[in-house]
């Protein structure tokens, strides 16, 4: 007989201490045995997630929507706001139970703004850097935590012709959560801001500076040829990246 119906049948359970005598009622019997099944759900569907997991070897490319990132550069507010649309291609390296790692194995996002043209964020040729962990967490979904470096080239500046490329200070890293891995296709309203997908929040800013063979503008103006206030080789910052992201055919 199904256990939780036996229960439900059962009369007061009647335990005897010292001429007491102690009633545990049905609903803390049923309580228990439903939180007891609730956990046996919960391991199931974590253990079967798991399983979903993509393998070793298996290539896997994202398309990516930054809708409203912020630019800091080194003019009054309103500061730019750029929505850059791009794809990246993951490749998985290792895999354990619950748990998957992988390589960026390509990464590149494109925004347009007049006063710069075309902007362009992608992995920077000599940096091998960039990846992430991929694992299943106590409820049965997937967290992805990403890490990358970018190099970011600017058409122009204003009446300047470019192009203008920083790379990264330091990695960029974001964190998404989804029900599954890989997250759902996505889309995009014609707004340009995203649909389906999964979100991935952004774990902070991402400062750029120039690249260790460019040397600075020397005594020119603009934007992009002065380092920001305050600072002697940030010249421009990415700030509120978080980006959606959907799985492309």
């Amino acid at each position: 007989m199904d256990a939780c119906l036996w229960l439900s049948q059962a009369l007061p359970l009647q335990i005897h201490n010292a001429g007491m005598t102690t009633f545990l009622s049905r609903r803390r019997l049923l309580g228990a045995a439903a939180a007891a099944g609730g956990i046996g759900f919960l391991g199931t569907a974590a253990s079967a997630r798991a399983a979903d997991l993509p393998a070793v070897g298996q290539t896997i490319t994202l398309g990516m929507n930054a809708f409203g990132a912020t630019l800091v550069v080194d003019l009054p507010p309103p500061l730019p706001t750029l929505n850059f649309i791009g794809a990246r291609t993951l490749k998985v390296t290792s895999a354990s139970p619950g748990r998957i790692e992988y390589a960026t194995v390509s990464a590149v996002l494109e925004a347009a703004h007049p006063l710069f043209g075309k902007i362009t964020a992608r992995i920077p040729e000599e940096d091998a850097i960039g990846g992430g962990v991929v694992h299943v967490d106590s409820g049965g979904g997937a967290v992805d935590s990403w890490h990358q470096n970018w190099r970011l080239t600017f058409e122009k500046c204003g009446d300047m012709p470019g192009p203008f490329s920083f790379v990264s200070a330091a990695e960029g890293r974001w964190e998404g959560r989804m029900d599954s891995f890989p997250p759902p296709a996505s889309g995009m309203n014609t707004d340009g801001s995203p649909t389906g997908g999964a979100p991935y929040t952004s774990l902070g800013t991402i400062d750029f500076r120039l690249p260790a063979t460019e040397a600075p503008e020397g005594d020119a103006e603009g934007p992009l040829v002065q380092p920001l206030a305050g600072s002697t080789d940030i010249y421009c910052r990415l700030q509120d990246t978080s980006i959606n992201q959907g799985t492309m055919a």
